[in-house]
């Protein structure tokens, strides 16, 4: 009786059979059907140990493997596997390759192994040896800065740390630190030789703070200082600021800036020009004043950064005269109020049933 192979099921004629060119024909086809199915690869549904500890199996494949069977294939269980096999063009001889990927376990990282001693499979091993960076052009974790979002406190204070780093620290954090209670960027330099690290931080969101960094003399870091060391012009090659030559004088003028078209509330003044005066230049009417002259020059006192120290106030001057006004709220002003008119030439300025003089000053109240 005839028998059938393992992996083609080509027909064995027995013996005492008598030859049937049929036989031979389907055989003929199931060989060819096979060379050319290798060059595909076959996707298997789910995968058994028989055929992943097979480093000689004919045909490439990919499939799914079961936690269950995981350990029979020297992969770690409980999980389940993607699974992709490449066989060799000695097929016969071994040579294939088996690469692995977790199905649902992002601790698990990918593997692959090869058999290239012949038919027995090697052991596996993590892609990128487990994301060693050695392999990357020879350079070692170390060479690298980390991006790290949570530092650990004991690796904030080691000044021996092996790896460059780059993160954020919160308040509490700064307080362990011997910084201020502030959100902080922080950068980290290691040295050749162990200790001698390098601190540097930026504020994150507070501009009174300025930008600080420490070193380590050994492994013991040294106090913060300030970047600039407060402005110290002994950075400024060399040169000590008493080899500068000191200002002599002071400026006790504003300068006038030109808004001519504008009539901003009183809170855009706290906002802008807290704690300071301004001067401006304004066209009349756009603020309000009724004048026979275009322009006036105003200046505005801001007493402090909102409402709490007063509202600003205004005071407005031209040849014709001065005006003043106040803040009334956030968002309004006041009307103007004439403080005194000017006069020049030929104009007479009564007051009540009394004529005054020309080319003179005299303050009027209405």
């Amino acid at each position: 009786m005839a028998t059938y192979t393992s992996k083609l099921n080509l027909k064995k004629p027995d013996a005492t059979d008598f030859y049937n060119i049929k036989d031979f024909n389907e055989n003929m086809e199931k060989i060819d059907e096979h060379k050319h199915t290798t060059d595909y690869v076959n996707s298997i549904g789910m995968l058994t140990p028989g055929i992943v500890n097979d480093p000689t199996y004919p045909l490439n494949y990919q499939g799914d493997l079961p936690d269950g069977y995981a350990k029979d294939v020297g992969l770690p269980a409980n999980m389940w596997w993607h699974i992709s096999y490449q066989r060799h063009s000695v097929n016969a001889s071994g040579f294939g390759l088996l690469i692995a990927y977790p199905l649902n376990n992002s601790k698990e990282k990918p593997r692959y192994r090869t058999s290239e001693a012949g038919k027995v499979w090697n052991e596996w091993k993590g892609l990128n040896d487990d994301g060693n960076a050695g392999a990357l052009g020879g350079l070692l974790p170390t060479g690298f800065v980390q991006n790290i979002g949570n530092v650990p406190l004991n690796t904030l204070k080691d000044s021996t740390y092996q790896t460059n780093y780059q993160t954020n620290i919160s308040n509490e954090t700064a307080l362990e630190l011997g910084l201020n209670a502030n959100w902080w960027h922080l950068t980290y330099q290691k040295h050749a030789t162990t200790g001698y690290g390098l601190q540097i931080v930026y504020p994150l969101n507070n501009a009174n703070e300025m930008p600080r960094y420490r070193t380590s003399v050994g492994i013991a870091w040294d106090k913060w200082k300030v970047v600039g060391d407060g402005g110290n012009s002994d950075t400024v090659d060399g040169k000590h600021a008493t080899d500068f030559a000191m200002v002599g004088h002071t400026h006790s003028y504003l300068k006038q800036v030109d808004t001519r078209n504008d009539n901003s509330s009183p809170q855009w003044y706290m906002t802008n020009y807290s704690n300071s005066n301004i001067v401006e230049l304004k066209t009349c009417s756009k603020i309000g004043i009724t004048s026979g002259y275009t322009y006036c020059q105003v200046e505005t006192h801001v007493p402090w950064i909102d409402s709490s120290g007063g509202f600003p106030f205004q005071i407005a001057t031209n040849t014709e005269g001065t005006w003043f006004r106040g803040g009334t709220s956030n968002d309004t002003w006041g009307i103007w109020v004439i403080e005194t008119r000017m006069t020049a030439g030929t104009t007479d300025i009564t007051a009540g049933t009394t004529t005054l003089g020309k080319n003179k000053l005299y303050v009027v109240y209405e």
